[in-house]
C-alpha cells in the first residue's frame, strides 16, 4: 500500500519552561506579600513571624498552578525558598512582590532581573514548519500536520533548520476492526448464556427470570447500530457496513473484506486516524462516555459496579436474616423440645397417678362387697 510522506522543514526557536523564584530566607519578612499565578493574585498577610515553611504551606493550600518548596543549598545549612508554575506557557507566568530578605531590606531590592534569585522565565515553544511560524504553551504540539504531534526536544542552532520526513505508520485498521467485532461477539454470548430460558435453552441462564437486569446490554447494540462519527468535530457519519462490520440477523457481528478493502482504498486510514466515536450524538453521548459511565475508568467503578454492590449488600442482608431465623428456629426447637419433655414427663406422672387412683377405687369396690 502507497504511503503518504511530508518533507518538513522546522526551526525551534525557543522551548517551553515553567517560571520560577528562590529567595534564600531565614525568616520571613513580608511587606503586603501578592503572589500573581498568571492573571490571578493572592495575597498573604500572615501573624506574628511568619517562617519559609508557613509561606511554602500557604502556597501549596492555595490550589492554583504554584508550587512552593524549601531547598538546602549548601552544606552550611543555607536554604532558599522556590516557587515553581506548575502549568506551562506565559500565560501561568508566576511573580511575587512584597517578600523581603532576611535583613530586612524593602522589596524594591529584591530584583526579579537579579539571576542570584530568577531561575527560569516562563516561555511558549515558538518554532516555523515550511516557513510558518508557531507558538504554542506546550512542548507537544498537535494540529499543525493533521494527525502528527510534534514533540519538540532542544532548540536548534542559529540559522540552521531540521528536515523531518513524516509517513504515514502500517495500517493495522483490519487488525482492529477484527479484534472489535470479537470482543463484540464474545459480549453477546456472554449475553445470551445469562438470559436464556427453559424456552430457548436447556441449559437457563442466571438472569432468566429478570433478564431486565442487563438491559445496558441493549444500548451498547443501539449504539453500535447507529454508526460511527469521525473528524475534529466528529460531522461526518460513517456506517459500520461501509468499514467492514456487517450485523447479523442474530445480533453478532461479521467482517465483510469486500467492503473493508474498499473502505480501506477510500482512505479508511485516514479518516480513523482522525479520530473515531462510535453511537455518537454528543461529546457526552456516545458508546465510549456510555461505557465509562458503566463501568468506569478501571472497571471497578460505574453505575454497573455500583449494582453489583448493591446486590452483595442485599446478599448479605439476606445471609443475616437467615441467620437469625435459623436462631430463631433453634429458639423455638428447643423451647418444643423443652415442652415436650415436661409433657412426657407430665404424662407419666399423670399415668402413675392414674394407676393410684385405680388401685385405690379397686380397693374401695372390693371393700364394700365384703
Amino acid at each position: 500500500m502507497q504511503q503518504d510522506q511530508v518533507v518538513l522543514c522546522w526551526v525551534i526557536t525557543q522551548l517551553v519552561s515553567v517560571h520560577g523564584y528562590a529567595s534564600a530566607n531565614a525568616t520571613v519578612y513580608v511587606d503586603n506579600f501578592t503572589l500573581t499565578v498568571g492573571e490571578e493574585d493572592f495575597e498573604w498577610t500572615p501573624t506574628g513571624s511568619p517562617t519559609l515553611s508557613d509561606l511554602v504551606t500557604w502556597v501549596n493550600s492555595l490550589g492554583t498552578n504554584v508550587y512552593a518548596r524549601v531547598v538546602q543549598t549548601t552544606s552550611t545549612s543555607e536554604f532558599a525558598l522556590q516557587i515553581f508554575g506548575t502549568k506551562t506557557g506565559v500565560d501561568s507566568a508566576i511573580t511575587f512582590s512584597g517578600l523581603n530578605l532576611d535583613d530586612g531590606s524593602p522589596p524594591t531590592t529584591v530584583d526579579p532581573a537579579d539571576e542570584s534569585i530568577h531561575t527560569s522565565e516562563a516561555a511558549d515553544s515558538e518554532f516555523t514548519v515550511n516557513g510558518v511560524a508557531f507558538q504554542r504553551s506546550s512542548n507537544s504540539v498537535n494540529g499543525v500536520i493533521d494527525g502528527v504531534t510534534l514533540n519538540l526536544i532542544s532548540t536548534s542552532a542559529d540559522g540552521e533548520s531540521e528536515v523531518v520526513s513524516v509517513s504515514r505508520g502500517t495500517d493495522s485498521s483490519e487488525t482492529v476492526i477484527k479484534k472489535l467485532i470479537d470482543s463484540y461477539n464474545d459480549l453477546m454470548t456472554s449475553y445470551k448464556g445469562m438470559t436464556a430460558n427453559s424456552i430457548n435453552s436447556d441449559k437457563p441462564g442466571t438472569f432468566a427470570n429478570n433478564p431486565t437486569m442487563l438491559n445496558f446490554i441493549n444500548e451498547i447494540k443501539a449504539k453500535f447500530a447507529k454508526g460511527a462519527n469521525y473528524g475534529d468535530s466528529m460531522e461526518t457519519l460513517i456506517s459500520l457496513g461501509t468499514m467492514g462490520i456487517d450485523l447479523q440477523r442474530d445480533g453478532s457481528l461479521k467482517f465483510n473484506s469486500l467492503n473493508f478493502y474498499s473502505a480501506q482504498a477510500d482512505g479508511l486510514q485516514s479518516k480513523l486516524a482522525e479520530g473515531v466515536s462510535v453511537g455518537y450524538t454528543s461529546s457526552s453521548n456516545n458508546l465510549k462516555e456510555y461505557l465509562k459511565d458503566l463501568i468506569g475508568f478501571s472497571g471497578n467503578s460505574g453505575s454497573l459496579a455500583t449494582l453489583i454492590r448493591s446486590e452483595s449488600t442485599q446478599i448479605s442482608g439476606l445471609n443475616k436474616r437467615q441467620l437469625d431465623l435459623q436462631d430463631r428456629l433453634a429458639s423455638v426447637q428447643n423451647s418444643l423440645i423443652s415442652q415436650y419433655s415436661a409433657l412426657n414427663a407430665l404424662l407419666y406422672q399423670l399415668s402413675q397417678t392414674n394407676n393410684a387412683l385405680t388401685g385405690a377405687l379397686d380397693a374401695i369396690s372390693n371393700n364394700s362387697k365384703n
